[in-house]
């Protein structure tokens, strides 16, 4: 089998329907009732268009909405995006948290009770694999600290020191990591 080809395909509402174009293959229109039916329709389209076998190509189907309703897309992609961001900072906030009280004595069942944890879950953030950078995706080694965190880009005063687990990246030493976004080594008092 050869590598296949993608083509872009803009979906946009037309009526009940969904009217496809395919800016790369001028000439090749179609349409589909469902949107979860659009990259069949198109990849079948394409094919039958430049005489080619249906699995020489590859489709990358674009939702193209009206305005109003592209913001409200665009607003809610953002905030899944910042949630995804903010479950990866807590399960690493967990994870060092857990080994922290461990090293410090605490059994598992005291660890899951002082953290509102199941013991089962406690287990596994200490006996799972260590939190990661950010950065280079290197198992980050952690400790407690305080950091300089700028509230604002670009505005020096907006700072404000808090306390946070950190810890500087052991594979190139360039940059520091903690559960949260990641700060340049001048970001850290």
């Amino acid at each position: 089998m050869g590598a296949s080809t993608t083509y872009k395909v803009e979906a946009r509402r037309s009526g009940a329907w969904w009217a496809l174009e395919v800016p790369e293959a001028p000439g090749v229109f179609t349409q589909a009732r469902r949107l979860d039916l659009a990259a069949a329709v198109a990849t079948e389209a394409i094919a039958l268009f430049l005489d080619v076998d249906e699995t020489a190509v590859d489709v990358e189907l674009v939702p193209v909405l009206e305005h109003e309703d592209g913001i409200f897309l665009r607003e809610f992609e953002d905030r899944r995006a910042l949630a995804r961001h903010a479950n990866a900072d807590a399960d690493a906030a967990a994870k060092v948290t857990a080994r922290a009280l461990v090293n410090d004595g605490l059994r598992l069942r005291d660890v899951a009770v002082v953290m509102h944890l199941t013991f089962q879950r406690i287990h596994q953030l200490v006996n799972g694999p260590p939190p990661t950078c950010y950065v280079c995706g290197a198992p980050g080694t952690w400790e407690a600290g305080r950091i300089k965190r700028h509230d604002r880009p670009g505005d020096p005063t907006a700072t404000r020191e808090l306390d946070a687990l950190v810890g500087r990246c052991s594979v190139d030493r360039t940059h520091w990591h903690y559960p949260g976004p990641t700060f340049d080594e001048a970001d850290h008092g």
